[in-house]
């Protein structure tokens, strides 16, 4: 779910950079306020049930600190990032970077792309 709610939550974005309609905006703004709750829910589980009691309230405090800490940089980035390309290139830059963290950390938790359909057990195999 924590994949998933990354995917939907950026990928949203760049489905975002070119939409000029107000009505079309507003159901892709409520998918990518539905992603991105899906994803920091599970994130923040992710990290409570992970961390040893004795230093829970330190790592949910550095996770705080990393989320909301960095936000005054990025605001400022993507502050120039209107100015120089407007809000399209703000949401394809911020979807671009969010689809590859999110893959990158597929990868570190052991996924693996499939390029061909595994077969099932149960198919009969033709010479």
């Amino acid at each position: 779910m924590l994949l998933v709610g990354g995917v939907v939550f950026t990928g949203g974005e760049l489905l975002l950079a070119p939409i000029h309609s107000a009505y079309l905006a507003g159901v892709l703004l409520f998918l990518i306020g539905a992603g991105f709750t899906a994803w920091s829910a599970n994130s923040n589980a992710s990290l409570q049930l992970a961390a040893p009691d004795h230093l829970r309230g330190r790592v949910i405090g550095l996770y705080f600190y990393a989320f909301n800490g960095t936000g005054a940089i990025a605001g400022i980035m993507t502050g120039w990032l209107c100015d120089v390309g407007g809000t399209e290139l703000a949401f394809v830059f911020s979807g671009i970077l969010g689809l590859v963290a999110t893959v990158g950390a597929a990868l570190t938790l052991g996924w693996t792309p499939r390029l061909v359909p595994r077969r099932r057990a149960t198919e009969p195999r033709h010479a």
